[in-house]
């Protein structure tokens, strides 16, 4: 009786652990990081990025928070897991727009505009408005979040490079190390709630699993031809749009398969 309570508790905390950890985590960072910590975070992470890496496998490693990146993947979900596919849908499409209204209403300036182009280390376009939050860090653990509490056994994968992407923005010179804390917790909340986002009918909907994956398919086919402003890193969009339509058809082609009467199969 004892270790059946033990189990059911320990249960719950990690529920509650997986749930609510990168969230709370962030906003703690939000709090932490202002005034000077926040310029002396930059500073560090910018001009003193982790060794070993140089300026385009940053720009390859930022593009990874790309909202149509991320989207394309969805062909690598819609026809294995429908309802979950439907969940990143929702998902991004209420974290972009929660993104991009708390950047209209709080306009922050990023460190190219506060700081002056010769004092950031540039990799990419030198953008100056909208820094907080960070979209690709809020788009990159939105996808995290709904597929690593869905599937666990992809959190060891998912997590580092959610915040691989996340530093990323603060090398490259984009976003404060705040801008991206708060794009976690941002993201990930969106990520966790998704699937309560979908209506059962909606999830069960099959000729609408049909249009999704064209969706998906259109954004892998767009994937290659996106100007994301970022050197060299057309190969990498290219080889993901790649990746995504062949098992995307793949998986169209298998459900078929599955779902086709024998008699019509074997005609």
């Amino acid at each position: 009786m004892t270790s059946n309570v033990s189990a059911t508790v320990s249960n719950r905390l990690s529920v509650i652990a997986l749930w609510w950890g990168v969230p709370l985590a962030g906003l703690a960072l939000v709090a932490l990081l202002t005034g000077d910590l926040n310029r002396e975070w930059f500073d560090w992470l910018n001009q003193n990025p982790p060794r070993g890496l140089p300026g385009p496998a940053w720009a390859s490693i930022t593009v990874l928070g790309d909202a149509l990146l991320l989207l394309s993947l969805g062909l690598l979900l819609v026809y294995r897991a429908p309802a979950l596919s439907w969940s990143l849908l929702l998902a991004a499409l209420v974290a972009t727009a929660v993104s991009h209204t708390l950047k209209d209403l709080l306009d922050v300036a990023r460190p190219v505009a506060a700081l002056g182009r010769d004092a950031v280390t540039v990799i990419g376009p030198a953008l100056k408005q909208g820094a907080l939050p960070s979209g690709h860090t809020t788009a990159i653990f939105t996808f995290a979040g709904l597929v690593g509490v869905a599937r666990p056994r992809w959190l060891p994968v998912l997590l580092p490079v959610a915040l691989a992407v996340a530093l990323s923005r603060v090398v490259v010179g984009a976003h404060w190390p705040q801008d991206v804390a708060a794009g976690a917790a941002l993201g990930w909340m969106c990520g966790v709630l998704g699937p309560y986002l979908v209506p059962v009918r909606l999830a069960a909907w099959r000729p609408g699993q049909h249009l999704l994956g064209m969706l998906f398919l259109g954004c892998a086919a767009w994937l290659p031809f996106r100007d994301t402003g970022y050197p060299g890193t057309r190969w990498l969009q290219a080889l993901v749009a790649l990746v995504c339509i062949a098992a995307g058809l793949l998986s169209a082609y298998r459900a078929r398969a599955t779902n086709t009467p024998p008699a019509t199969r074997s005609s």
